[in-house]
């Protein structure tokens, strides 16, 4: 790095104590076919069991954007994100920021 490199200032920007801090996930199950919606309706029952025995309660949901595709979700802050990604298998998630709460 050069003296004049240096000196200059930082782009604060870019530094991780400006980035939002994640909240946690949303993890999602997709299911697919004819019976994509029974298929997931069918998960939610055992998804909310499996909450309900580790006594977290988080939201969840299904939602069916097309005709032969459905998908389970669950909002989970970043304390259970590992536990749940390793004991279910979703398929995607998404990271959900604090800012996307308010």
């Amino acid at each position: 790095m050069t003296q004049e490199n240096q000196n200059q200032p930082k782009d604060q920007s870019s530094t991780p104590q400006n980035l939002p801090k994640p909240w946690g996930h949303r993890i999602f199950w997709d299911y697919y076919g004819a019976m994509a919606q029974g298929t997931a309706e069918h998960f939610l029952i055992h998804l909310r069991s499996f909450l309900a025995k580790y006594d977290l309660n988080l939201k969840t949901g299904v939602e069916h954007p097309q005709a032969h595709h459905s998908f389970v979700f669950c909002e989970t802050p970043v304390e259970h994100v590992e536990m749940l990604i390793k004991s279910l298998k979703p398929k995607r998630y998404q990271i959900i920021e604090q800012s996307s709460l308010l």
